[in-house]
């Protein structure tokens, strides 16, 4: 999760990293299992749903009061597709991490 500071959508050199972001994980896995965890993001702004198994998922962030999402960035190395504050069908292989899903946040207008 990052502060998009200059509000251009794109994550680039100037935007940083915002903590204690709600993230919810949700979908069913390969075999049929519904999943529906939460995190938050760390002082770097990262998070992480260990253990997962195979199977389509969707990444939701609650942003931060004060501030509205901006984008959200499917990692290289995913599948998926970004909606409004989301980025769903997320397949998920056996053995397998899904990185760099990310999110931009910018100060809501006053």
């Amino acid at each position: 999760m990052y502060n998009d500071v200059n509000g251009n959508q794109l994550l680039d050199a100037g935007d940083t990293p915002q903590a204690d972001v709600l993230v919810t994980l949700t979908g069913k896995s390969a075999s049929g299992l519904v999943v529906n965890v939460q995190t938050f993001t760390d002082a770097a702004g990262f998070y992480a749903f260990d253990g997962l198994a195979a199977g389509t998922y969707t990444l939701t962030e609650t942003p931060p009061s004060g501030t509205t999402n901006d984008a959200a960035f499917v990692g290289s190395q995913n599948s998926g597709t970004v909606g409004a504050a989301d980025i769903f069908n997320i397949v998920l292989k056996a053995n397998t991490n899904g990185i760099n899903n990310n999110f931009l946040n910018t100060l809501a207008a006053s």
